[in-house]
Protein backbone atom coordinates (compact mmCIF):
# COMPACT_ATOMS: atom_id res chain seq x y z
CA UNK A 1 0.00 0.00 0.00
CA UNK A 2 1.04 3.60 -0.65
CA UNK A 3 1.93 6.19 1.93
CA UNK A 4 -0.59 7.88 3.41
CA UNK A 5 -0.90 11.55 1.43
CA UNK A 6 -2.17 13.60 4.53
CA UNK A 7 -1.49 17.14 2.17
CA UNK A 8 -3.49 16.01 -0.53
CA UNK A 9 -6.13 16.00 2.62
CA UNK A 10 -5.29 19.11 4.18
CA UNK A 11 -6.23 20.82 0.89
CA UNK A 12 -9.58 19.17 0.49
CA UNK A 13 -10.56 19.54 3.35
CA UNK A 14 -9.32 23.26 3.41
CA UNK A 15 -11.20 23.72 0.31
CA UNK A 16 -14.24 22.41 1.51
CA UNK A 17 -14.74 24.59 4.32
CA UNK A 18 -13.54 27.74 1.08
CA UNK A 19 -10.63 28.43 3.58
CA UNK A 20 -7.80 29.61 1.54
CA UNK A 21 -4.27 28.33 2.26
CA UNK A 22 -3.21 31.89 3.75
CA UNK A 23 -6.35 31.77 6.15
CA UNK A 24 -5.76 28.26 7.51
CA UNK A 25 -2.21 29.05 7.76
CA UNK A 26 -2.85 32.21 9.81
CA UNK A 27 -5.81 30.17 12.23
CA UNK A 28 -2.55 27.87 12.85
CA UNK A 29 -0.14 29.64 13.37
CA UNK A 30 2.24 29.14 10.40
CA UNK A 31 3.26 30.77 7.67
CA UNK A 32 1.10 29.91 4.03
CA UNK A 33 4.73 28.90 2.28
CA UNK A 34 4.76 26.31 4.99
CA UNK A 35 1.21 25.22 4.56
CA UNK A 36 2.00 24.75 0.84
CA UNK A 37 4.72 22.56 1.17
CA UNK A 38 2.54 20.53 3.83
CA UNK A 39 -0.64 20.38 1.03
CA UNK A 40 2.08 19.12 -1.55
CA UNK A 41 3.58 16.93 0.84
CA UNK A 42 6.82 17.88 0.64
CA UNK A 43 7.10 18.61 4.71
CA UNK A 44 5.80 16.38 8.07
CA UNK A 45 2.83 17.19 10.26
CA UNK A 46 3.99 17.83 13.80
CA UNK A 47 1.84 16.30 16.48
CA UNK A 48 0.99 19.58 18.17
CA UNK A 49 -0.12 21.15 14.49
CA UNK A 50 -2.32 17.97 13.93
CA UNK A 51 -4.05 18.38 17.11
CA UNK A 52 -4.09 22.10 15.56
CA UNK A 53 -5.75 20.86 12.45
CA UNK A 54 -8.09 18.74 13.74
CA UNK A 55 -9.47 21.67 15.88
CA UNK A 56 -9.57 23.99 13.49
CA UNK A 57 -10.68 22.14 10.42
CA UNK A 58 -13.23 20.66 12.97
CA UNK A 59 -12.82 16.74 11.92
CA UNK A 60 -11.50 14.32 14.21
CA UNK A 61 -7.79 13.33 13.52
CA UNK A 62 -9.38 9.93 11.80
CA UNK A 63 -10.32 11.95 8.77
CA UNK A 64 -6.81 13.47 8.58
CA UNK A 65 -5.47 9.92 9.41
CA UNK A 66 -5.89 8.67 5.00
CA UNK A 67 -7.45 5.35 6.33
CA UNK A 68 -10.80 5.75 4.61
CA UNK A 69 -8.73 7.15 1.19
CA UNK A 70 -6.79 3.84 1.54
CA UNK A 71 -9.63 1.68 1.78
CA UNK A 72 -11.08 3.80 -1.07
CA UNK A 73 -7.87 3.33 -3.42
CA UNK A 74 -7.83 -0.42 -2.53
CA UNK A 75 -11.77 -0.49 -3.65
CA UNK A 76 -10.77 1.73 -6.83
CA UNK A 77 -7.83 -0.87 -7.65
CA UNK A 78 -9.83 -3.46 -7.82
CA UNK A 79 -12.71 -2.61 -9.68
CA UNK A 80 -9.97 -1.09 -12.43
CA UNK A 81 -8.15 -4.52 -12.14
CA UNK A 82 -11.68 -5.90 -13.44
CA UNK A 83 -10.94 -6.66 -17.07
CA UNK A 84 -14.34 -5.73 -18.17
CA UNK A 85 -14.04 -2.83 -17.21
CA UNK A 86 -11.09 -1.92 -19.73
CA UNK A 87 -7.57 -2.87 -20.98
CA UNK A 88 -5.92 0.20 -20.17
CA UNK A 89 -4.15 -0.21 -16.57
CA UNK A 90 -4.85 2.65 -14.17
CA UNK A 91 -1.53 3.23 -12.40
CA UNK A 92 -1.83 2.70 -8.70
CA UNK A 93 -0.42 6.42 -7.99
CA UNK A 94 -3.67 7.72 -10.02
CA UNK A 95 -5.76 5.85 -7.81
CA UNK A 96 -4.57 6.99 -4.75
CA UNK A 97 -4.73 10.31 -6.56
CA UNK A 98 -8.87 10.14 -7.14
CA UNK A 99 -9.41 8.21 -3.85
CA UNK A 100 -7.65 11.54 -2.02
CA UNK A 101 -8.44 14.47 -3.88
CA UNK A 102 -11.54 13.90 -5.42
CA UNK A 103 -13.32 11.27 -2.98
CA UNK A 104 -17.06 12.27 -4.39
CA UNK A 105 -15.75 11.01 -7.63
CA UNK A 106 -14.55 7.97 -6.47
CA UNK A 107 -17.36 7.20 -4.50
CA UNK A 108 -19.34 7.68 -7.79
CA UNK A 109 -16.93 5.39 -9.74
CA UNK A 110 -17.23 2.58 -7.00
CA UNK A 111 -20.80 2.73 -7.02
CA UNK A 112 -21.44 2.14 -10.62
CA UNK A 113 -18.63 -0.53 -10.24
CA UNK A 114 -21.05 -2.22 -7.60
CA UNK A 115 -24.04 -1.83 -9.87
CA UNK A 116 -22.21 -3.04 -12.99
CA UNK A 117 -21.05 -6.37 -10.42
CA UNK A 118 -24.71 -6.45 -8.94
CA UNK A 119 -26.31 -6.30 -12.54
CA UNK A 120 -23.63 -8.67 -13.59
CA UNK A 121 -24.23 -11.59 -10.90
CA UNK A 122 -27.86 -10.90 -11.37
CA UNK A 123 -28.00 -11.96 -15.00
CA UNK A 124 -25.66 -14.75 -14.81
CA UNK A 125 -25.09 -13.98 -18.48
CA UNK A 126 -27.61 -14.18 -21.37
CA UNK A 127 -30.21 -16.61 -21.52
CA UNK A 128 -31.18 -17.89 -24.99
CA UNK A 129 -34.60 -18.93 -26.02
CA UNK A 130 -33.81 -22.35 -25.70
CA UNK A 131 -32.92 -21.43 -21.75
CA UNK A 132 -29.56 -21.82 -21.91
CA UNK A 133 -27.28 -19.30 -20.59
CA UNK A 134 -24.01 -17.71 -22.70
CA UNK A 135 -21.83 -16.70 -20.01
CA UNK A 136 -18.86 -13.90 -20.74
CA UNK A 137 -16.30 -16.03 -22.22
CA UNK A 138 -13.78 -15.31 -18.80
CA UNK A 139 -16.64 -17.08 -16.66
CA UNK A 140 -17.03 -20.08 -18.64
CA UNK A 141 -13.21 -20.77 -18.50
CA UNK A 142 -13.43 -20.21 -14.61
CA UNK A 143 -16.59 -22.30 -14.08
CA UNK A 144 -15.06 -25.03 -16.25
CA UNK A 145 -11.94 -24.96 -14.13
CA UNK A 146 -13.96 -24.92 -10.69
CA UNK A 147 -16.20 -27.75 -11.97
CA UNK A 148 -12.78 -30.22 -12.61
CA UNK A 149 -11.14 -28.51 -9.08
CA UNK A 150 -8.26 -28.13 -11.53
CA UNK A 151 -7.82 -31.34 -11.78
CA UNK A 152 -7.02 -32.90 -15.60
CA UNK A 153 -6.09 -36.48 -15.31
CA UNK A 154 -5.95 -37.32 -19.09
CA UNK A 155 -3.77 -34.06 -19.57
CA UNK A 156 -1.66 -34.88 -16.60
CA UNK A 157 -0.87 -38.26 -18.16
CA UNK A 158 -0.38 -37.22 -21.83
CA UNK A 159 2.06 -34.68 -20.42
CA UNK A 160 4.00 -37.20 -18.24
CA UNK A 161 4.16 -39.42 -21.17
CA UNK A 162 5.62 -36.58 -23.31
CA UNK A 163 8.07 -35.91 -20.67
CA UNK A 164 8.94 -39.59 -20.47
CA UNK A 165 9.78 -39.17 -24.41
CA UNK A 166 11.75 -35.89 -24.31
CA UNK A 167 15.62 -35.77 -23.94
CA UNK A 168 14.70 -33.30 -21.06
CA UNK A 169 17.90 -34.95 -19.32
CA UNK A 170 20.66 -33.83 -21.59
CA UNK A 171 18.82 -31.06 -22.85
CA UNK A 172 16.88 -29.60 -20.12
CA UNK A 173 13.34 -29.65 -20.19
CA UNK A 174 12.34 -26.38 -21.49
CA UNK A 175 14.85 -26.51 -24.75
CA UNK A 176 13.53 -30.10 -25.33
CA UNK A 177 9.86 -28.69 -25.60
CA UNK A 178 11.13 -26.35 -28.01
CA UNK A 179 12.70 -28.93 -29.75
CA UNK A 180 10.04 -30.88 -29.90
CA UNK A 181 7.74 -28.00 -31.07
CA UNK A 182 10.38 -26.77 -33.94
CA UNK A 183 10.76 -30.50 -35.46
CA UNK A 184 7.23 -32.10 -34.86
CA UNK A 185 5.06 -28.57 -35.75
CA UNK A 186 7.43 -26.30 -37.43
CA UNK A 187 6.93 -23.81 -34.58
CA UNK A 188 10.00 -21.85 -33.61
CA UNK A 189 10.13 -20.72 -29.78
CA UNK A 190 11.56 -17.39 -28.69
CA UNK A 191 12.68 -16.33 -25.07
CA UNK A 192 12.96 -13.01 -25.00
Amino acid sequence: MSKPLIGRIVRRLRQEQGLTQQKLAARLGISTSYLNLIEHDQRGITAALLIKLTETLQVDLAALSGSDERQMEQALREAFADPLIGSEQVPDSEAQLIAVSAPAAAQAVLGLYRAYQAVREETGGITLPSGRKILLPNEEVRDFFHEHANHFPELEAAAEALGAELPAATLGMNHALAERLRHKHGLVVSVA
